[in-house]
């Protein structure tokens, strides 16, 4: 029974990881074509990009924006 409940608890855990998907995609930026790389994940766009600005400043990097677009310059992948 308690290897059962275990594997149980893995389980349901291990769904929310697999609803996160990333693909190439293609993003049109001053009428230049850019391979990227697209992130689908499970939460609100508003909770990401918290998370993300909050990563990279940090680890000392600065945020700048450019239309709709949020920008981290000299970032290494």
């Amino acid at each position: 029974m308690r290897n059962f409940l275990t594997c149980l608890i893995v389980f349901l855990f291990s769904l929310q990881v697999v609803h996160a998907q990333s693909y190439k995609s293609s993003l049109l930026f001053q009428k230049n074509s850019y391979t990227v790389a697209a992130i689908q994940v499970p939460y609100d766009e508003d909770v990401v990009t918290n998370a993300v600005k909050e990563y990279m400043a940090a680890r000392g990097y600065s945020e700048s924006h450019y239309k709709d677009f949020l920008v981290f310059r000299s970032v290494p992948l």
